[in-house]
């Protein structure tokens, strides 16, 4: 079953690229079809983990979101999955 921004549903979101890595390996072995973005953008959370200087021009740095989709038919199976693994 293919993943269209039409039947999708977002399963996850996060800063850190190896929980989206873990979480879509772990999908792909139980079948689960995945659709990956990666989007760069402004993010409040990074600044406050002190990724950027206090005093940098820039309130808030650039950083990566990492976001699954999945069918929506597939959306409670997957969830179970991930909850399982401890990634969500």
């Amino acid at each position: 079953m293919s993943v269209h921004f039409w039947n999708r549903k977002q399963l996850l979101v996060d800063l850190d690229i190896s929980i989206a890595a873990q979480a879509r390996e772990l999908l792909k072995q139980n079948g689960v079809d995945v659709q990956y973005l990666t989007k760069r953008g402004e993010d409040s959370v990074a600044y406050a983990k002190g990724s950027s200087a206090p005093n940098s021009r820039h309130a808030h740095p650039k950083t990566w979101v990492h976001l699954l989709y999945v069918h929506r038919k597939d959306f409670a199976n997957a969830k179970e999955i991930l909850h399982q693994a401890g990634l969500i």
